[in-house]
């Protein structure tokens, strides 16, 4: 608030920020809970297709309300997509979930 000097037009920036922390530190807190009673590969995998049922659950709504009914990928969109799920989403939430075993929530 005191970057925006309580400006109105960006409030709903500001909103999605704050959600944004509190899901990040809910998220922190509930995985580092979890993970100690589970394989880090199961606790991956749950999260994993989880987002991914949500994400096609919320899909169709996102492209009625913002005007897209369609989406096209080509080769390329489809080999970057694959980087990114694979090594930048699913490997990195593999070592945050190691990590949760030997550090606390917190320190995370």
């Amino acid at each position: 608030m005191l970057i925006f000097n309580l400006d109105t037009k960006y409030q709903l920036g500001i909103a999605v920020g704050m959600v944004g922390a509190l899901l990040s530190s809910l998220y922190a807190l509930f995985n580092g809970r979890y993970s100690h009673h589970k394989e880090p590969n199961t606790v991956v995998t749950y999260q994993m297709l989880g987002g991914f049922a949500l994400v096609n659950l919320l899909a169709p709504f996102y492209l009625v309300f913002m005007g897209t009914e369609n989406l096209y990928y080509n080769g390329m969109d489809l080999f970057y997509l694959f980087i990114l799920a694979t090594v930048l989403t699913v490997f990195l939430y593999f070592l945050v979930v190691g990590l949760s075993n030997k550090i606390s929530a917190f320190t995370l």
